[in-house]
């Protein structure tokens, strides 16, 4: 499970989904393995923007068989959020809590208190609990194995790439971030230089 954090519109962003898909999904294989053992990946994708323009706060991608809709599935799942989108569901109301200035939700209180803790606390909570609520979300729509294989790798990699984002942003500082992956200094910073 990869989960990307996308601020501005100004890619093209399913070829962006689907090249890191195609990233991870070499990264999980060794060469000449059989294609029966290719990993099942889910990419998320959230923008601060609707990005299929159909005021919806999450997208499913299917693939389907033109003319029958038949559905096939090949291992990829792809789900776009929209952050700006209250639809009423459960995940626009996360969403708000990432999005929105001083909100709280009793739904996600460790998202909650993390965020407040970033604006106005030194020290904060670990993306990781953040991370974890997120996964709350979407767990049912998964195979369990599958699930609990990957759970602490997109975990560990969602929140290196939120992280990313907040330095960018110049909300929290490299040493910070650090400190809340679990990670030296240098290691968050050779990531960062990855993503620059």
């Amino acid at each position: 499970m990869n989960i990307e954090v996308q601020n501005a519109d100004n890619v093209n962003h399913q070829k962006r989904v689907r090249y890191y898909s195609s990233v991870l999904t070499t990264s999980l294989m060794k060469k000449g393995e059989s294609f029966e053992n290719v990993p099942e990946v889910c990419m998320i994708y959230i923008c601060n923007f609707d990005i299929f323009k159909e005021n919806k706060s999450s997208y499913l991608i299917k693939r389907v068989i033109a003319g029958s809709n038949r559905e096939v599935y090949n291992g990829l799942k792809e789900i776009y959020i929209s952050a700006n989108i209250n639809d009423g569901t459960i995940l626009s109301e996360l969403m708000g809590v990432f999005t929105k200035d001083d909100c709280y939700s009793d739904n996600f209180p460790v998202t909650s208190k993390m965020k407040y803790d970033f604006k106005y606390v030194k020290e904060g909570n670990k993306m990781t609990d953040a991370m974890k609520e997120l996964y709350d979300i979407f767990k049912e729509d998964f195979d369990q194995e599958v699930l609990e294989k990957s759970k602490s790798k997109w975990i560990k990699e969602g929140v290196i790439n939120t992280l990313i984002m907040l330095v960018k942003d110049g909300i929290i500082s490299v040493e910070d971030a650090a400190k809340r992956a679990n990670l030296s200094v240098s290691t968050f910073q050779k990531y960062l230089n990855k993503k620059m």
